[in-house]
């Protein structure tokens, strides 16, 4: 059976130019010290419109990044594809270099799993997990440290000076809004009016 494809597109009814950043955040995650990440971003004039699309399909990742803080922008230097009932746990070593390996299934599912080795170095690299090819959280990857992420899909939009990548704090954020697909809801137009403010309808086609 093919993988549901979800559909948003932005309109940009306002008076602004700027970037349409879609991310994600869930506060079920069940991971602490996890950043969201700009998931989808793109360049909008004002009465543009542009369209995002995505299948609910998971990956592991992780990059050097330093410390990692919000405004930095991550590019995966790995992202494996992980199945929530079955390649659902990874392990991250560093061995001169940082590399995932062992992915096998996990202890439970719903779950992802990142187990660091010992050899890990501090404050040098960040691991998460993604969906769709990008990045969505991440945290600081620490040695002999097990990250464990229980995703539900989660979408926010947002409309300011945003990098794909880019590490997010949300509570920083004022101009979100969150989208949300109800059953059977695969299609939703979010428009940014002239007042600024968000509208979220279902796509009538």
């Amino acid at each position: 059976m093919p993988a549901t494809v979800f559909s948003l597109l932005f309109v940009n009814a306002s008076a602004n130019v700027g970037d349409v950043c879609v991310f994600q955040n869930d506060l079920d995650l069940g991971a602490p010290g996890v950043m969201p990440v700009a998931w989808f971003t793109k360049r909008a004039f004002p009465g543009t419109e542009v369209l995002f699309q995505w299948t609910v399909s998971y990956n592991f990742v992780w990059a050097e990044t330093g410390r990692l803080a919000s405004g930095i922008v991550f590019a995966a230097a790995q992202r494996p594809e992980a199945d929530l009932q079955t390649t659902n746990r990874i392990d991250l070593e560093h061995l001169g270099a940082f590399n995932f390996v062992n992915q096998r299934s996990g202890t439970g599912a719903g779950i992802l799993q990142i187990d660091a080795t010992g050899q890990i170095p501090f404050e040098t690299g960040s691991t998460g997990i993604g969906m769709a090819g990008g990045a969505i959280y991440l945290a600081q990857a620490q040695p002999n440290q097990s990250h464990t992420f229980r995703p539900h899909p989660s979408y926010w939009i947002t409309f300011g000076a945003f990098m794909k990548g880019q590490v997010l704090n949300p509570a920083a954020i004022t101009v979100k809004q969150e989208i949300r697909f109800d059953p059977g809801v695969v299609a939703l137009t979010a428009t940014l009016q002239r007042d600024n403010l968000w509208k979220v309808t279902r796509d009538s086609g």
